[in-house]
């Protein structure tokens, strides 16, 4: 299973994720929100997200449906502008088909059940879970999401959690391919392999890609230097 988060609309950057050969060979593809927002090109990478078998919403393209977000910094509110202006009539018709973005999304693969949401169970839309929250409360989270793995998103930051049991649970971030945070500009995402049995593998993968040209189509498109500039720092 390939697993992918925060693309925000970066087409070369999930472009470079998916030429990988681990994630080329995925028989099963799963975003974990924000398709949307930031980057250049939201209708290209809606067009491949849509193909995923998968596919939860973030606060971004939550907003890009719904109007700006309070929550949203003065260059992430121009961008959502900016996304809303132009989306397609099939992109918006996409994004409104997505599972409600408060609730948690459940599905079962090789027989284990998964759950996903963009920000955490108690908080499904706008929750941050990061490698350093505690594991108590990380215990909990799986206990709400009624799931024996976990995948979320939001943070940009890549994360594995294995709760030390004989059946063994895990919440797992693939971090973002479309705008990293974690000091690494290139893009982020996730290949869970199934071992038999109750047995996952999580391994990350990292792309370089051409920063240069989506940095360029930002700028041309109007939206802010900044969201330019921070790809080429993963921050």
């Amino acid at each position: 299973m390939l697993v992918v988060s925060d693309t925000h609309s970066n087409l070369e950057a999930l472009e470079a994720i998916l030429k990988n050969p681990m994630a080329k060979s995925a028989e099963i593809k799963a975003c974990i929100g924000d398709i949307v927002g930031y980057g250049p090109n939201p209708n290209e990478i809606i067009s491949i997200v849509k193909t995923f078998q998968h596919v939860v919403p973030g606060n971004h393209d939550a907003a890009a449906l719904l109007g700006d977000s309070p929550v949203f910094n003065r260059a992430a509110r121009k961008a959502i502008s900016w996304t809303q202006q132009q989306l397609t009539e099939e992109s918006k018709k996409f994004l409104a088909s997505l599972p409600r973005p408060h609730e948690i999304y459940h599905f079962t693969w090789e027989g284990s059940a998964f759950a996903a949401c963009h920000g955490s169970p108690f908080l499904p839309l706008l929750g941050y879970v990061y490698p350093r929250t505690n594991p108590d409360v990380l215990n909990r989270m799986l206990s709400k999401a009624k799931a024996d793995i976990l995948l979320l998103g939001h943070t940009h930051i890549p994360m594995v959690y294995h709760n030390g049991n004989e059946k063994a649970k895990l919440i797992l971030n693939p971090g973002s391919s479309g705008q990293p945070r974690d000091l690494d500009p290139r893009a982020s995402a996730l290949v869970l392999e199934y071992e038999g049995g109750n047995e996952f593998t999580p391994i990350f993968i990292r792309e370089e890609y051409e920063i240069e040209i989506t940095a360029d189509k930002i700028k041309d498109a109007g939206l802010p230097n900044v969201l330019a500039e921070r790809l080429f720092l993963g921050r």
